[in-house]
């Protein structure tokens, strides 16, 4: 780190003193391992020095360079919106100073390292105070800040499964000291109903404080009712030492980020595709080594590290300082920094049913008995005819790596001997493999582990195939979901009815367009199912909204009683906004209460069977959605409809005509009197919604709005049903 720049550690601020105690410390601790003088700190609110009042400090002293590290543990709204907000307006201020925010802790392996420690002490303690408990009887209780942030909230979850696995404890949950859902009472209370006889409650908080101390009360007062439970309550992760490592880390990481030659020369930031840190707390001391000029050591036993070399790194292999790159696990040493490279292939097989918790015991056993590193894992390859197997896909998702297919007459039939686990770890390896580790369970699952040179995933077997069926909702893109335009990045196959088609542009270079014509949906879902069976991302493009589309039906009747490729495809059914959500929103609210949708037009079903329904929904206090208006079997349809409602619900009925126009937010609707149906403009594509008999209209800006009231004014009494 050169002497231009100043490092401004800054917290959200607390009116808790032991809060800001604690946050003090690692200030001071920073500032004996950075340069003299280049430490300030500041707060977002309640506390002074505020985060401007550290800026115009450190501006004070000359600094040219300010890293503004955030001391927080989830990446929320502080971290995406407030801060950056403040450096913005201190640019102005300041345009002469360049300003850098590093990243907040979340997702740090130090975290978990430190709520390890926090968890071992709790342990500890509750042994020596209260006796003995075993781990197979205890549950742990991971609670935290809980707030509007749902990325920064699912990080408590997935420490909480870190945990729950690394200390083999009977059961994790997690709680929210915050607003979100569950409360640490409702968790605990949960807990302690399950006869657990230990419940370790980890607030897994940086700091303590106001959070902290509700945590602290909710756990004493569950302990006072349930008295034949321990209850242990673990500390906060700040005064660990990793914790300022990993803070330490930030700085370093931050320096990077200025436009300095002598910080990017190296850039450990970015990975070569499949490399893992093993150790991010060290990698401070090694870029400090490298800004510094000074040589580091190198140990490699796999991959390739000619990428270490860009900017002319001085290797010393007598250096204190150093790197190491290994398939297998090292012992913890704050001077090396340890890269697992990607050159580790699993071949798995197991049977369709093969418990989930035997795949992750045989795989963890063999990794730990051969001494390898599960980080060096690059993918898993196993039989196309286990696809489907739910053991195989949670394997994956813990591991956080690809699952490739082969044929299994490619490789030997299964067996407890594991002849095509071998093969397939041999062949995902690539040439001059070496087999390193084998591991059965009886004739439940075979796996073997294969070290190669690095291993490309994309390269090995073929994926899972799978249909992603999409309804058009509005006939626009504005209908489409986040997560459905997202999937439409992926897919090399689209399937479906021209203008539905249409509705996605054509853009031959991102995926296959196969069209089919209206009236042969069976036809289009075939293709679609058959794509899939070879290994295709595809999809599958339906009018309206996938969760309740014919289509989505009859791609799971082709698989229902299938056998063979077709069980091996994954289906996903992503929601659009359907025509009948815009029509209820730009009409006012006529769904607000419970609602029915009845097709006309479905070949499916009988006219008798249509009509049965008509009349039932006309009969109860329905709101009716009817769709598929205009169909050319069934021409009379709409009005025999329309004579059964004017006979139940009578001719002043509102009825709501909606025609989608291309747009999210312009659906045309129109508010008739069920009397004038038969005049009204209704196209191929409109529906209709019926207002139910407690629906009510009311003129707003000029146009008719109807809407159900829910009646929360004059709620029932309870009454007992059953």
């Amino acid at each position: 780190m050169d002497l231009d720049t100043g490092y401004l550690i800054c917290s959200h601020g607390s009116r808790d003193q032991a809060a800001m105690r604690e946050f003090s410390r690692l200030v001071r601790g920073l500032a004996k391992r950075l340069p003299f003088g280049a430490v300030g700190s500041g707060s977002l609110e309640f506390v002074q020095p505020t985060i401007r009042d550290g800026l115009a400090a450190l501006r004070a002293k000359g600094y040219r360079r300010i890293a503004v590290i955030p001391a927080m543990m989830y990446g929320g709204a502080h971290v995406k919106f407030d801060i950056p907000a403040i450096l913005t307006s201190q640019r102005d201020r300041y345009p002469a100073c360049e300003l850098v925010q590093a990243p907040d802790l979340s997702s740090d392996a130090s975290l978990i390292a430190a709520a390890t420690d926090s968890i071992g002490e709790a342990l500890a303690e509750a042994d020596a105070s209260q006796g003995h408990i075993k781990l197979a009887e205890t549950a742990l209780l991971l609670v935290g800040s809980g707030g509007g942030d749902a990325a920064s909230n699912a990080e408590t979850a997935r420490a909480a499964r870190l945990l729950w696995e690394q200390f083999g404890i009977a059961h994790a949950e997690i709680a929210f000291a915050g607003s979100a859902r569950p409360s640490v009472s409702e968790a605990l209370t949960r807990l302690a109903g399950q006869g657990f006889s230990r419940i370790v409650v980890l607030p897994y908080l940086l700091t303590p404080g106001i959070l902290a101390g509700r945590v602290e009360n909710a756990t004493n007062e569950i302990a006072g009712d349930f008295r034949n439970i321990q209850f242990a309550l673990a500390g906060t992760l700040a005064r660990h030492s990793v914790i300022l490592d990993a803070l330490e880390g930030r700085a370093w990481e931050a320096s990077q980020s200025f436009s300095n030659p002598v910080s990017a020369t190296f850039g450990l930031g970015t990975l070569p595709p499949g490399w893992r840190i093993a150790n991010r707390h060290a990698e401070a001391k090694v870029k400090a080594a490298l800004v510094a000029g000074d040589p580091l050591s190198l140990t490699v036993d796999s991959g390739d590290t000619s990428w270490l070399s860009v900017g002319g790194l001085r290797l010393d292999s007598q250096a204190q300082i150093g790197i190491t790159v290994s398939y297998r696990p090292q012992i913890p040493n704050p001077n090396r920094l340890v890269f697992h490279p990607p050159v580790l292939a699993l071949g798995l097989d197991c049977r369709n049913d093969t418990p989930v918790e035997t795949l992750h015991s045989m795989v963890g056993e063999m990794l730990k008995q051969e001494g390898l590193a599960g980080e060096s894992l690059a993918v898993i390859l196993a039989p196309s005819d286990r696809a489907g197997a739910p053991g195989l896909h949670s394997l994956t998702a813990k591991l956080e790596i690809p699952v490739r297919f082969f044929d299994r007459s490619a490789g030997g039939e299964h067996r407890a001997d594991g002849v095509f686990a071998e093969w397939a770890a041999r062949q995902g390896a690539g040439f001059d493999a070496r087999l390193v580790g084998r591991q059965f369970e009886m004739v439940e699952a075979a796996c073997a582990i294969a070290l190669g040179p690095e291993i490309a995933p994309a390269t090995v077997g073929r994926p899972r195939g799978r249909i992603a069926i999409l309804g058009t909702g509005l006939s626009s893109i504005e209908g489409q979901t986040l997560v459905g335009i997202d999937r439409m990045t992926k897919v090399r196959h689209v399937v479906g009815y021209g203008p539905n088609l249409d509705i996605l542009g054509n853009p031959a270079d991102l995926f296959t367009r196969h069209e089919y014509p209206l009236g042969e949906e069976i036809r289009a879902c075939r293709r679609a199912v058959e794509l899939a069976a070879r290994g295709q991302e595809v999809a599958l493009i339906t009018g309206g909204e996938a969760g309740f589309d014919a289509m989505s039906a009859m791609v799971w009747d082709l698989i229902a009683d299938a056998d063979g490729p077709l069980t091996q495809i994954a289906i996903e059914l992503i929601p659009a906004v359907s025509q009948m959500q815009a029509a209820a929103a730009t009409a006012g609210a006529p769904l607000a209460q419970d609602f029915c949708v009845i097709s006309l037009g479905d070949p499916s079903s009988l006219w008798k069977q249509i009509e049965a329904r008509l009349i039932a929904a006309a009969k109860a206090d329905f709101a009716i959605v009817l769709t598929h208006l205009v169909v050319r079997k069934r021409k009379n349809a709409l009005a025999l409809a329309a004579k059964i409602l004017l006979r139940e619900r009578g001719a002043d009925t509102p009825i709501i005509v909606a025609t989608p126009d291309g747009s999210a937010t312009q659906t045309r609707s129109e508010v008739i009197r069920l009397a004038d149906l038969a005049n009204a403009d209704i196209g191929a594509q409109s529906l209709l919604i019926v207002a139910g008999p407690n629906s009510r209209t009311v003129f707003f800006d000029g146009a008719p709005r109807v809407f159900t009231p829910r009646g929360y004014g004059a709620i029932p009494t309870e009454e007992t049903v059953g």
